[in-house]
């Protein structure tokens, strides 16, 4: 879970304890409510990132050096603690130097709107004075419009409902450009299905269809980085187990085809 030395090294390790380890959770979550870690498999969805970057840099070290190295990369035992830590680290350093402890606190902006539909929200972000001037304005409530930041986090839940009265009986998508066009930050909360049709994804490579050898065409995550000499698609889906079980036996390891006919009779091969 933290590297190849100390403690813990050998243990395994699983994200919500890395959160807890690295100060994620008791930053996190309301105020008044229990910590609580990043939603999701934040540092699984991460984790492939740092692979992808620490064995290029050792493919290059090769090449420069002639030298061939090791990495040590076990997936949710190495990376958790680190891809943690390094976002929470500011606030140790504060402490260090004789800062206040940093507590959880309630975000209340950006907020989930609840929109017209079953289960449609519309995400909103009120950054700046200047946004929540706008957002007053198309509630028609100018007369909050003067609100400061403090006044708006006490009176939050009151302004919470008026929104919320505002965008319930509208159109997500619909919502969500008409604060936009307002000047205030918004869009609708995505579903999987709206996800797939998004425009801006879309347009941004957001996924890539590739071939799956039992699916077929399969929509995989594609990588935010562009080169302008290089394409980094993925140019295939993953391989299905023991796809390529032959190619090593054969191509990596020298194996014959009766010596591999041997170990399929003894059913060792997947």
């Amino acid at each position: 879970m933290v590297g190849q030395s100390g403690p813990f090294s050998e243990l395994a390790g699983y994200g919500n304890m890395a959160s807890a380890l690295c100060g994620f959770a008791a930053t996190t979550a309301w105020a008044d409510r229990p910590p609580a870690g990043p939603m999701g498999a934040y540092t699984d969805i991460i984790s492939p990132r740092f692979a992808t970057a620490v064995l290029l840099a050792a493919i290059e070290h090769r090449r420069r050096a002639r030298v061939a190295g090791w990495r040590r990369l076990r997936a949710g035992r190495e990376l958790p603690a680190p891809a943690h830590a390094r976002p929470a680290r500011p606030s140790g350093q504060r402490r260090l130097l004789g800062g206040p402890r940093q507590r959880r606190r309630a975000a209340r902006f950006p907020r989930r709107l609840p929109a017209a539909g079953d289960d449609e929200w519309v995400a909103v972000v009120c950054r700046t004075d200047a946004d929540w001037r706008a957002l007053a304005a198309l509630l028609g409530r100018t007369d909050l419009a003067g609100l400061t930041t403090p006044q708006r986090h006490q009176r939050s839940d009151e302004l919470d409902g008026l929104i919320a009265a505002w965008s319930a009986g509208r159109d997500p998508d619909e919502a969500a450009a008409e604060l936009r066009a307002a000047g205030v930050a918004a869009h609708t909360v995505q579903n999987g299905s709206r996800l797939l049709g998004d425009h801006q994804l879309a347009a941004r490579h957001w996924l890539v269809n590739v071939d799956h050898g039992r699916i077929g065409q399969l929509p995989v995550g594609a990588t935010p980085i562009r080169f302008s000499r290089s394409d980094i698609e993925p140019q295939r889906a993953g391989p299905c187990l023991g796809e390529h079980t032959f190619d090593i036996l054969s191509e990596v390891l020298g194996y014959d085809g009766d010596r591999i006919a041997e170990l399929a009779v003894s059913e060792v091969l997947e």
